[in-house]
């Protein structure tokens, strides 16, 4: 299940030359976490509720 479609910027982080820069993805307003994929550990993670209160 996912949160929407979101307009979003893709950065790649580099803390170590020895790994591999993991990808993430934030909205371009509010810099708002949506997805993080980094291949060293497998992982994907992605934003799947958003609530916005009034």
């Amino acid at each position: 299940m996912r949160a929407g479609t979101f307009a979003t910027r893709r950065y790649a982080l580099r803390w170590s030359p020895e790994w591999p820069a993991p990808d993430l993805w934030v909205t371009e307003a509010e810099a708002l976490f949506v997805k993080l994929c980094w291949e060293m550990v497998d992982a994907a993670y992605e934003l799947v509720e958003l609530r916005r209160d009034a």
